[in-house]
């Protein structure tokens, strides 16, 4: 069974911020839904999306092979 996820959600299984999953968005970068005024996520297209290897590499936090964002602000030019 497919789990729909919130912001927090999200943020907590990509180990991430709250902020990092809302700029994804904002961009589309990422898979989502808007319900009224609310974004959701569901959990197998956000796997997809990082087999797929869409997924910028930020930095990686865990060790294993998957490449998950993480926050790593970077200066604008």
């Amino acid at each position: 069974m497919d789990q729909l996820l919130n912001v927090k959600e999200l943020a907590a299984y990509l180990k991430c911020t709250e902020q990092t999953v809302r700029r994804y968005v904002m961009a589309k970068k990422i898979p989502y839904h808007k319900i009224d005024r609310m974004v959701r996520f569901w959990l197998s297209e956000i796997q997809e999306w990082i087999k797929s290897g869409k997924v910028k590499k930020c930095g990686v936090k865990n060790k294993g092979n998957a490449s998950l964002p993480v926050d790593e602000e970077k200066p604008n030019d």
